[in-house]
């Protein structure tokens, strides 16, 4: 099963970027703390590599039965690798 990792970083490297960063930027630590739940916490499900082929002509991703938290965050995401093909 092939990994797009190589394609889209993860959100623990942008969270850890945005930590060195900090000492330049104070909203780049606030930032980096919001995303720590998606990092490292309880919605950590989308800090993995993804097996799906996103660069197909047409990637049809449902949303229904996420949590209301899950549901922003994934909106998020793909609306990130959309813009990254």
């Amino acid at each position: 099963m092939r990994q797009y990792s190589e394609i889209f970083p993860l959100i623990l490297a942008a969270a850890r970027l945005l930590r060195n960063k900090s000492h330049l930027e104070p909203e780049a630590q606030r930032v980096a703390t919001a995303l720590e739940l998606y990092c490292t916490g309880s919605l950590n499900h989308f800090n993995h590599p993804t097996n799906v082929k996103t660069d197909s002509r047409v990637v049809c991703v449902v949303l229904k039965n996420m949590g209301e938290n899950l549901r922003k965050i994934a909106m998020h995401i793909c609306c990130l690798s959309a813009l990254f093909e």
